[in-house]
């Protein structure tokens, strides 16, 4: 696969970019849904986001398109699209290559960082939810857990203790929907800041993957960086108390603050709590071994202690 995708890229660099001088193609890595290169030439850096699933791309056009009204020093630029399928046969993205390291472990300074980040996304706003091509006038959360949970069904037979808290969860949603219903404005989100999408270079932080992007709650961004009683690697810090407390002060000294931002984001950590053990259930049954990823034996790990906070819970 690689020996095939290498001489192609440089083709496109050549023919499409225009791009001449020394030319250095290296893997940086492989995801769950694409395959990304760094490409150096002309003194530039460069990636190319390679759609490998037939689903992951119908969403690879909406990034490109999403990271062209990014906020400056937030995310990647957005340089080149083909759907053509004609060099390469998997739609792909050209973006500036974000320079960084995922943080291992996080200060105060990191967390105002990202706070600061957020805040200044989401002053995006719109009066609709979802995608920048398809937006509704509400967001209902009682339908969006339904759906969510009919995509991960199958889980609900297999695993008792989903069966159990499905029902007890949606009751939750439901007392406490209008949160969601009476929203007048909706921010735009990365949707997806978990710590694999967050890079910091030494002075600043950056996002990247910015495929899952919409108008939607904010509280949904700030939720996704932690887990109040686990560290949950290599996609959550463990954050509560006073390092919570301070998290949440930091993104309030940019973001106005709405009168349920709070009680939205819990829910939201509920939401995620759940139906984060509900998916990596459903990855447990089906795995396949990514080139990187887990192992099946570290989801099976998650997934137990995932398990018991929500048994304490619910």
């Amino acid at each position: 696969m690689l020996k095939d995708l290498k001489p192609k890229i440089r083709e496109i660099v050549r023919t499409k970019l225009k791009l001449e001088g020394p030319l250095r193609i290296t893997k940086l890595g492989t995801g769950e849904n694409n395959i990304n290169f760094l490409v150096e030439v002309a003194n530039k850096k460069l990636v190319f986001r390679i759609g490998m699933k037939e689903w992951i791309q119908k969403n690879m056009k909406r990034e490109f398109d999403t990271i062209k009204i990014l906020p400056e020093g937030v995310g990647p630029e957005a340089i080149y699209y083909d759907n053509s399928l004609e060099i390469i046969p998997y739609i792909y993205s050209v973006l500036s290559y974000v320079e960084g390291n995922h943080l291992k472990k996080w200060s105060k300074k990191h967390l105002s960082m990202h706070a600061r980040n957020l805040a200044k996304l989401h002053k995006i706003k719109s009066s609709n939810y979802g995608n920048i091509y398809s937006r509704k006038k509400k967001l209902n959360m009682v339908n969006k857990v339904k759906k969510d949970f009919s995509d991960f069904k199958e889980t609900l037979v297999d695993d008792e203790l989903s069966r159990e808290i499905y029902p007890k969860f949606l009751k939750y949603v439901k007392e406490r929907n209008n949160l969601f219903i009476s929203m007048k404005k909706f921010s735009f989100i990365h949707n997806d800041p978990c710590l694999t999408n967050i890079l910091f270079d030494g002075k600043e932080i950056k996002y990247i993957d910015w495929e899952w992007s919409k108008f939607s709650d904010p509280a949904l961004d700030v939720v996704m960086l932690f887990d109040k009683k686990n560290a949950l690697p290599p996609w959550k810090i463990k954050l509560g108390g006073e390092m919570l407390d301070f998290y949440l002060d930091e993104y309030f000294k940019y973001a106005p603050k709405d009168k349920n931002f709070l009680e939205r984001m819990e829910v939201w950590y509920q939401f995620m709590l759940f139906f984060e053990y509900v998916y990596m259930k459903w990855k447990i049954k089906h795995f396949v071994k990514e080139k990187v990823g887990l192992s099946k034996k570290e989801y099976i790990n998650l997934t137990n202690v995932m398990g018991e906070e929500l048994r304490k819970i619910w």
